[in-house]
């Protein structure tokens, strides 16, 4: 029997009309949590401090995108000149004050759609373009992450998205055949990924509203991780 569907059939699924569904990876900013707009907010404020202006339509370029192809995006936009290691080192300053003082702001239905996923027996991941140590930090104060199997992080890969290897390993760690992983992503660079990983993209649209080939590539568009726990439900009998 081959290897790969045989570790498949032994976890718990749900059947829907797109496939079986073995376990569900979930992106991590603007997706489980709403700190994408937070983000922002701050890389405008840390590039001020600095005597910089990012645009609004140049930040939310950057979203989904891993912290190497931030850094290229906003040099070549503003120039050799630009200090990126300062001006982020002070966002990642402002942002850990901003958490700890307000703690971290849940997508709404996060916490149910994790509850109903563990009742069904479906693993779970996370597919992260952050670094491990700021992801797992973050996972760990929403108090979060002992939903997770497993964590896969920016810089845990060669590739980051919309290359496929976070998909491709994250799925090796879950133990599941990527044709049956479930990926719920809010970016356009994190479907591609899913895609060509070969798993089922959904796409939950945050601060970047889904454009053509986002509408092309995922097998479907939801308005929250709510109706991502309602359409899951409809076929939760047939595990």
């Amino acid at each position: 029997m081959n290897s790969c569907y045989s570790r498949c059939i032994m976890t718990h699924s749900i059947v829907t009309e797109i496939g079986l569904v073995s376990a569900v990876a979930f992106d991590m900013d603007g997706l489980m949590f709403d700190t994408e707009r937070i983000m922002i907010d701050m890389w405008a404020k840390a590039a001020s401090i600095h005597g910089w202006q990012l645009s609004e339509e140049l930040l939310l370029s950057t979203v989904g995108v891993s912290a190497e192809g931030t850094r290229d995006m906003l040099v070549a936009e503003c120039g050799p000149a630009f200090p990126h290691d300062s001006i982020r080192a002070e966002r990642l300053r402002l942002e850990k004050e901003y958490f700890l003082a307000r703690g971290v702001p849940l997508k709404r239905g996060l916490a149910d759609l994790l509850e109903f996923l563990k009742r069904q027996g479906i693993p779970c991941g996370v597919a992260t373009s952050t670094s491990g140590d700021r992801a797992r930090d973050t996972l760990e104060r929403a108090g979060v992450l002992g939903y997770f199997k497993a964590v896969l992080c920016g810089d845990e890969v060669v590739h980051c998205k919309p290359d496929p290897e976070i998909y491709t390993k994250l799925c090796d760690r879950l133990e599941v055949c990527p044709g049956q992983c479930l990926v719920l992503e809010d970016s356009r660079a994190g479907i591609l990924a899913a895609h060509s990983a070969g798993c089922m993209p959904v796409m939950v649209p945050d601060l970047v509203a889904p454009d053509a080939v986002c509408c092309e590539k995922a097998v479907r568009i939801v308005d929250s991780l709510e109706e991502v726990q309602r359409w899951l439900a409809v076929y939760a009998v047939h595990i």
